[in-house]
């Protein structure tokens, strides 16, 4: 989840009030306590979500988990991309990350919103974006518009080479102005169901 809007201080109450029972959330505040922002993971307690450290960057907020599954390791990195932040310094910030993470061996699943038009052919940013997951060998599997004025700005990325994603769906925007992606991810022996991308305040 992104834009979560939780302080480093927040009272476990208040966390409660939004994690089932059985699941566990880990979280990442806006760095200085700034109103807004936040980005988090709500996933079954039996996982054993580990974080995984990363860098702080300027132009986005990100969490790394990693997890493991009937022997097959995963790392799943969440981001959220203020529309205000440089383009130009995002992708050089973004491409140092990918260049970490690209060489784990496990799966990557990369998540949430990015705030560019990837549905616009002729949008120079988004172009240079996509250009720059081509070049690490990921692909973008979201094809729909995800906010409610349209454009597709919440993203699955995946290896290339990957064939773990099995479908992606969306459902309506409820506390959010974007939709939730539901994606369906083929893992040994199991099937799961992850929600990518709302906003919990």
């Amino acid at each position: 989840v992104n834009e979560t809007f939780l302080s480093d201080n927040e009272l476990q109450s208040t966390i409660n009030t939004f994690t089932p029972p059985n699941f566990s959330f880990i979280h990442k505040p806006r760095p200085g306590n700034e109103r807004g922002g936040g980005v988090g993971f709500i996933y079954r307690s039996y996982l054993k979500l580990t974080q995984y450290s990363i860098p702080k960057f300027k132009t986005f907020e990100s969490l790394c988990v990693k997890f493991t599954v009937a022997s097959q390791s995963y790392t799943m990195l969440t981001i959220y991309r203020p529309p205000g932040s440089s383009v130009k310094e995002f992708k050089k910030e973004f491409s140092s990350l990918l260049e970490s993470l690209v060489s784990l061996q496990s799966e990557l699943i990369i998540t949430d919103d990015f705030n560019f038009h990837v549905d616009s052919l002729n949008d120079a940013c988004a172009k240079s974006f996509l250009k720059l997951l081509e070049l690490f060998e990921l692909r973008q599997h979201v094809t729909f518009p995800t906010h409610i004025i349209g454009h597709t700005l919440d993203l699955l990325i995946t290896r290339s080479s990957s064939d773990i994603v099995h479908s992606i769906d969306c459902d309506p925007p409820f506390l959010s102005d974007h939709y939730a992606l539901l994606a369906s991810i083929t893992i040994p022996n199991k099937m799961y169901l992850i929600f990518i991308g709302s906003v919990l305040a």
